[in-house]
């Protein structure tokens, strides 16, 4: 093709029309600029294409493990319920009489001692997401909810995480180890003294302090928390078969 041209190029110089020639060399150059034009949206309908394949298949997978983590996420919201409670339970009975001991008070001096929280455990592909673009999700509202939940809710399970280890080991753990046998973490205690724990000031603190702690970021939270996931779960649903 190109050779074509050249020998067209070189017949016009030689026989001196150079009107012809110039006529000729503008239509080359429209030629030319057409075709890059042609090629540029080519590839720009390519990107697009594969953008689109992209997008699906991200937000498909980050909705089956969005699954996985709403069902983890329930069960230890539920175990968070029962252990406050039980940790209620306890810290109400430490402002009144001594009770005669019996062996049930193990499970509510045992829901106090041992770290309690809730881990995501898959952030791939978010971070595959990141890597690509994250203007490749073409739904603002979506978008907007992903980041919302992988940079603002997810970071706050870990602070928890951290609160939990600090806690355990600079207050739970020494005090247990010291003053409770038959240590089952986050189930069951049992009092060496059972008169001396149940008098100590101590402790009344200990059991008050974890009770705060539970409620304020793990309590409150996690509900706040699921609703934010399942809602992320309906955007993304909605999207999916929208498009389908």
């Amino acid at each position: 093709m190109l050779h074509f041209f050249r020998k067209i190029r070189r017949n016009l110089i030689t026989n001196n029309k150079t009107s012809k020639y110039l006529k000729y060399a503008i239509g080359e150059i429209i030629l030319v600029v057409l075709g890059i034009l042609i090629a540029l949206y080519i590839n720009e309908w390519n990107k697009t294409r594969l953008d689109i394949q992209f997008e699906k298949v991200i937000l498909s997978g980050i909705q089956k493990d969005l699954q996985k983590e709403v069902n983890s996420l329930k069960n230890m919201n539920e175990r968070t319920i029962e252990r406050v409670s039980r940790i209620s339970t306890l810290d109400s009975l430490l402002q009144g009489e001594m009770p005669v001991y019996h062996k049930s008070l193990d499970t509510l001096f045992g829901a106090v001692w041992g770290i309690h929280g809730w881990v995501m455990e898959n952030k791939a592909k978010y971070e595959n997401l990141k890597s690509r673009g994250l203007n490749t999700i073409q739904e603002d509202s979506i978008r907007e909810q992903l980041i919302f939940i992988y940079e603002t809710v997810y970071p706050v399970f870990d602070r928890h995480i951290e609160i939990e280890w600090f806690q355990n080991e600079n207050a739970l753990l020494p005090y247990y180890l010291k003053h409770f046998s038959n240590l089952s973490f986050r189930q069951s205690a049992t009092p060496i003294d059972f008169e001396s724990v149940w008098k100590d000031v101590q402790y009344h603190n200990i059991v008050s302090y974890r009770l705060i702690v539970l409620r304020a970021n793990q309590g409150s939270f996690y509900p706040d928390a699921l609703q934010e996931m399942e809602k992320l779960q309906r955007m993304i649903d909605h999207y999916l078969n929208e498009e389908n």
